[in-house]
């Protein structure tokens, strides 16, 4: 594992920034874009040339803004990966003990719904040999006290320093999409499929369900 030792830290140094100078080409290239009226082929070229300083400005200040971080992030990053791989092992450890206490809550629970299901087996058993026995005997048939209830383990499991709750919740997973959709339209989510759809209508404007449009963008330089 690696090791961050003191003199392995770079000089704190406070990075020169001319934010100034950014921010005063930012606010002068925003009055320009909001005053420029392009009705003519003149202004339209001016606007052009706009955008390219604007796009030379954007692309000194992102390589300016990146150099200055670099060592704060390449710092960053090495103490992100010695405390990577303890945090991951802590979770490992994590995962395998939740793991260990779901299984053994579900077979509580599983004992659980055993223990029932036997128990109104025994109890529609009885009923139905009173039953048997009252028509034997001419009679009606007395009523068969119901069992007690069993009921569920606790949901929540106590230490000295702490618990965990579960929650049990119905769940699926899909096994005919089709069947699902005949039967249950509703619970179907259809999409279309913006990229086939896109290259569908450069060629066919006549697609039932869709509004077809040109859409100008002018990308940049």
């Amino acid at each position: 594992m690696e090791t961050l030792q003191v003199a392995d830290l770079p000089e704190v140094v406070r990075p020169t920034i001319d934010v100034v100078k950014y921010n005063a080409y930012s606010i002068e290239a925003r009055k320009w874009a909001e005053s420029l009226s392009v009705v003519d082929d003149v202004e339209a070229g001016m606007a052009v040339d706009l955008r390219s300083k604007i796009k030379t400005h954007i692309k000194e200040a992102e390589a300016d803004r990146k150099d200055k971080k670099a060592p704060a992030l390449e710092l960053g990053r090495r103490i992100d990966n010695i405390f990577n791989g303890i945090i991951d092992t802590f979770t490992e450890a994590d995962t395998i003990i939740a793991e260990k206490l779901k299984h053994f809550q579900m077979e509580k629970l599983r004992l659980q719904r055993e223990a029932e299901a036997k128990q109104l087996a025994e109890y529609q058993k009885k009923i139905a040999a009173e039953q048997a026995k009252a028509k034997k005997e001419k009679r009606e048939a007395e009523i068969v006290a119901p069992p007690p209830v069993i009921l569920p383990p606790d949901t929540t499991i106590r230490g000295s320093q702490g618990s965990t709750t579960f929650k049990t919740f119905w769940d699926y997973k899909v096994t005919d999409l089709q069947a699902l959709y005949k039967a249950r339209p509703d619970l179907v989510k259809l999409e279309e499929k913006r990229r086939e759809v896109l290259e569908a209508i450069k060629t066919n404007h006549a697609i039932p369900g869709l509004e077809i449009f040109e859409n100008m963008n002018a990308p940049g330089r």
